[in-house]
């Protein structure tokens, strides 16, 4: 029985409200929240009755497995552990979408509902704006006209993108119809666009409190005449009560700092100059009145980008439902419309739930943050660390974290729980991390008042003990002086340094205690023992190289593109190559596709050997065309999975990879590719839609495909984003690229979306201007990023168990941590030399002369065969093949269809999706289409379907064995009365093709032997409303 500290007991004990844990890194909250659910479990409440929420498949599978364990460990509880594998937990997607799936009548949509793939959606919606826009160039309204005359230049590819980024924002609103509906009559009003302003001329007064305050502190350090000088130029802004006063009020040449002035005189000077700058970059329109008439001159170019989102929407949301495919964050949506629509479902499931858990909680999202508000009954239980909030760019809103810490901390709505001790890292480690966020992290830039409420505390005395050594473990702060005409990066610098310094502590048997280890004790370091954390993964290859020249192992975590490589490009021009033999189109392409082949490691063959074969018109004698001929001739028989791996096998893709090397990445993206074609399958997409994605992906710089790669780390020293390595642990951590500047490309985009200030356009007068609602969009922007890049940088040191390690160059640095130096932060070394004073004895310089640089490792390739194999049988073995026929009781189509016919089956499918879809007994048809609702009326009317039935199935599945062959069959809707059954299936129009007739035997069939009843069968057609029966 683990020993719990007063702070862990309470958080598995406290019951009866809402209750948040913020448990700090290392505070063993997976342990805390896997015994309180065991603690329910002895005090009487079911597994089923907790509903456990985690952000990824991953940590749900771990939860379940550690709850498995527990429960293992008390035999009293044996019948929960029968229960375990149906309880939910899961992650919020998951549940969302099993609840939309129970429900699915009541929305509209099949059970069968898919979630399609990301990059699907992304292609088609660009074909739906590339629609709409040329649309509107056809028949322009003015509000078009004035858009792209006054913001477009060579093309309008910059207006499309910031739309669909526009349109991606606001698809994570529940209301984004109706937001969009009203929003022109809403934003576009007298009070709304005063108010705006009112805020923005609010940050010039508080900027003149700022400077009175510092004028005041600065003047009696002045010799008099100074002092006037400095009150003098400065009281006409500190005495301005409008902005129109404030206007012109610091352009003239302020007072310079004296010469041979103490240092807080310099500094007090200094921070005036850049609230002077401050102001007058606010101080940008000429008068109060034109500020509010910039923002009403967007009001026409508001229109026209709300008028193409909700067609967009509307084109985007029929075609999800038309495939019956959607996005997770659609399935979020439909969850809380069910929640909403009917009370007595959201009652049920509220009541259904003992408690809710949620872990990692700083991760929340607002729709996802709705859900919980809608099923929760005083009984939430969230755990998570807002220090540890980095994932902004999935959604995470850490202020709804904050929030709630704020307000259970003054016992409003719920009760607040700290877990500040630290069970994964020595005391120096801690000590060193508490220094530096003393100072870095606050309860504005970053989230959290780090000093007061957050403070880690060392719990693992074992370090002390058994883990007892000499070695240092205090940081190191590593400094370097770069010459800019260097022939080396400052990137290979640190490569290089770090390989060297592994390698010494390696050769010098550089003491690790690894507590979780049997017997544990001091011992020498292992190349596993260390871990390089980066911001990015783009000098993760160089790394690689400089790692391999010096010989030490090292393992690459990080996500890929697919298009990095020429797989991609590769399996595209097989898949084209095929079609155009298939469709015998000898064209340009097919020219073009054979010559990549062949050129291709899969072929090697030489451009003169090339050229021959194409000018000699010779490539249906080649071995590509071999290979490629057969597949050809099937292609009316595959799937698109089949035809993969026809390709995979005919090309000996496999086998061949071994010539390129890096077999495991290569590997993980035919995966992908395979993963990707499964889900065109799922959504009744045909292999030839497939290869002209593959197309597209290939050609559109906007679609991109990622895959992780994750080499082998048994005994390598690991290299990882930050991102990447949270959760994990390591004794040795460096901290490498730090003056690498963070990413705010996005805030700089013309048109922007924002919550809080809504579309956000420029205006046109004499050339294009930015309105107030861009700065203060701006404002905002910097504050949140700089501070979740405080909080990335928080999750990096947390992961160190032993010692960190910092590489940076060194540069003269006058900022300090006042809220003004933390929002003008760019990068991490930034953060580092804000607190350089308190660093510097931690602080050491490297000496260039000793580090061994050396351009050789460019020479350096990898490649990967098996040298030995140390253990090899061969066993003949007999296995008894019985085989079974297996085939489908409906009608079959055995060649490509055309696009009419692809049409009518889509048609056919659709009216079909929206029969599956009603609720036969209680049907609600406000959703429906004018002609849907008609045709579903009067299908209603029918006396067999009007006469109450006992119960009602809907595309009831079923496999059997008849004759010896597996059978599958669904049948649309079967009724079930006292004393009989009946099938009804729906068909377009046709009902007299005899397969049909066939079909239905075979349902008949199988509903008769399971249930002994009689069984009636019928054909309806939907077109012409008749019902037939067989």
């Amino acid at each position: 029985m683990p020993k719990w500290t007063n702070e862990q007991q309470l958080a598995i004990g406290h019951e009866g409200e809402n209750i948040i844990v913020s448990a700090g890194a290392g505070s063993g909250k997976t342990a805390v929240l896997s015994e309180r659910v065991l603690r329910k479990l002895k005090s009487g409440v079911g597994i089923k009755q907790l509903l456990i929420l985690t952000f990824t498949k991953a940590a749900a599978a771990e939860m379940r497995e550690r709850i498995r364990a527990n429960i293992k460990k008390n035999p009293d509880l044996a019948s929960q552990l029968l229960e375990l594998d149906g309880a939910y937990i899961t992650t919020f997607d998951s549940y969302s979408l099993s609840l939309v799936k129970k429900y699915h009548y009541l929305l509209n949509v099949s059970k069968n509902i898919q979630i399609g793939e990301a990059s699907v959606f992304t292609i088609r919606e660009n074909e739906f704006l590339d629609e709409i826009l040329m649309r509107r160039y056809e028949n322009p309204t003015s509000n078009f006209t004035k858009l792209i005359y006054d913001f477009c230049t060579k093309d309008d590819d910059s207006l499309k993108k910031s739309i669909l980024k526009i349109n991606h924002a606001l698809d994570l609103r529940y209301d984004k119809v109706e937001y969009l509906t009203s929003y022109i009559d809403t934003f576009y009003q007298p009070d709304t666009i005063e108010s705006y302003c009112h805020l923005y001329v609010s940050k010039l007064f508080s900027l003149q409190e700022e400077m009175q305050n510092i004028i005041e502190s600065l003047c009696p350090l002045l010799e008099e005449k100074v002092s006037e000088k400095v009150y003098s130029f400065y009281r006409k802004f500190l005495d301005s009560k409008t902005y129109d006063e404030m206007v012109g009020s610091l352009d003239e040449r302020a007072p310079q700092t004296p010469r041979n002035s103490e240092d807080d005189v310099k500094a007090y000077f200094a921070k005036l100059s850049e609230l002077r700058k401050r102001a007058k970059d606010y101080l940008m329109y000429p008068s109060y009145q034109e500020m509010k008439d910039a923002i009403w001159a967007t009001e026409g170019y508001a229109k026209e980008i709300v008028s193409i989102l909700l067609e967009l929407d509307q084109k985007m949301m029929e075609l999800k439902h038309e495939e019956d495919t959607y996005d997770f964050t659609d399935i979020s949506k439909m969850a809380i419309q069910l929640l909403l629509d009917h009370p007595d479902i959201k009652e049920e499931v509220k009541q259904s739930f003992q408690e809710i858990m949620i872990d990692e909680y700083q991760d929340t999202s607002d729709l996802q943050e709705t859900f919980i508000s809608l099923i929760a009954n005083h009984n939430v239980y969230m755990v998570g660390d807002i220090k540890q909030s980095i994932y902004r760019f999935r959604n995470a809103n850490p202020y709804i974290f904050k929030e709630k810490y704020e307000n259970y901390q003054k016992g409003i709505d719920g009760f607040k729980i700290d877990l500040n001790k630290n069970f994964r890292s020595r005391k120096e480690v801690l000590d060193n991390v508490n220094l530096m966020f003393d100072l870095l992290m606050d309860s504005i830039v970053g989230g959290a008042d780090y000093k007061a409420s957050h403070r880690m505390v060392f719990g693992n005395t074992s370090y002390e003990e058994q883990g007892k050594s000499d070695t240092s473990h205090q940081m190191e702060v590593y400094r370097y002086d770069y010459d800019k005409s260097s022939e080396y990066s400052k990137e290979e610098i640190e490569a290089f340094w770090i390989a060297q310094d592994i390698k010494k502590k390696i050769e010098s048997g550089y003491l690790v205690y690894n507590f979780k280890e049997e017997n544990a004790k001091p011992r020498p370091c292992k190349y596993q023992d260390f871990v390089i954390m980066l911001d990015r993964s783009t000098n993760f290859g160089l790394y690689k190289k400089i790692f391999t020249y010096f010989g030490i192992p090292l393992a690459v975590k990080k996500d890929e593109s697919i298009k990095s490589t020429t797989d991609l490009l590769l399996f595209s021009n097989i898949l084209t190559f095929i079609f155009k033999i298939y469709h015998h189109e000898y064209d340009t392409m097919y020219y073009h596709t054979y010559a990549s082949i062949a050129r291709s490691f899969l072929f090697s063959l030489s451009d003169q050997e090339i050229f021959q074969t194409i000018t000699g018109k010779r490539i249906t004698e080649s071995s590509i065309y071999q290979l490629a001929e057969p597949i050809a001739k099937e292609l009316d028989g595959l799937s698109t999975t089949e035809l993969l791996d026809r390709i995979l096998t005919a090309f000996s893709y496999y086998e061949k990879l071994l010539c390129v090397g890096d077999i495991d990445s290569a590997l993980a993206r035919i995966d992908n590719l395979k993963r990707i074609a499964k889900g065109f399958e799922s959504i009744g997409m045909t292999p030839s839609m497939f290869q002209e994605y593959l197309v597209e992906l290939t050609e559109n710089d906007q679609l991109d495909l990622k895959y992780k790669v994750s080499e082998d780390a048994s005994n390598a020293v690991r290299i990882m984003t930050i991102h990447a390595s949270k959760g994990l642990e390591f004794p040795i951590c460096y901290f490498a690229s730090l003056d690498v500047k963070f990413n705010m490309r996005d805030m700089n985009d013309r048109f922007l979306y924002d919550n809080k200030t809504g579309i956000i356009t420029p205006y046109f007068k004499e050339g294009i201007g930015d309105t107030i609602l861009k700065s203060l969009y701006k404002e905002r922007y910097t504050m949140e990023e700089v501070s979740e890049k405080i909080r990335l940088f928080y999750v990096a040191v947390t992961r160190a168990k032993e010692k960190m390690i910092f590489v940076l160059p060194s540069r003269e640095w006058d900022k300090g941590t006042d809220y003004d130096s933390k929002v003008s932060w760019s990068s991490l070394a930034d953060m580092l030399d804000s607190i350089r004073d308190v660093l510097s004895p931690y602080t050491l310089s490297i000496d260039l002369k000793e580090i061994p640089l050396t351009h050789a490792y460019h020479t350096l390739t990898k490649k990967e065969y098996p040298t030995s194999f140390s253990h090899y049988v061969e066993e003949e073995i007999s296995i008894p093949v019985k085989p079974i026929g297996q085939e489908r009781f409906s009608k079959t189509t055995s060649h490509i269809l055309s696009k009419q016919e692809l049409r009518a089956m889509k048609f056919g499918e659709h009216m079909h999706e929206v029969f599956e879809s009603i609720d036969i007994l209680h049907p609600n048809l406000e959703k429906l289409s004018k002609f849907e609702k008609e045709k579903v009326t009067l299908f209603l009317k029918h006396d067999i379907v009007r006469n109450a039935p006992q119960a009602v199935y809907q595309e009831y599945e079923f496999m059997t064995e008849l004759d010896g062959k597996m059978q599958h069959g669904i049948i649309d809707l079967l009724l079930q009365y006292e004393n009989r059954y009946v099938i009804i299936d729906y068909k377009l129009k046709e009902v007299t093709d005899e397969a049909y007739r066939k079909q239905l035997d075979g349902y008949k069939k199988y509903i008769y032997q399971k249930t002994g009843k009689p069984v009636e069968a019928y054909l309806y057609s939907i077109l012409d409303d008749r019902m037939v029966a067989m």
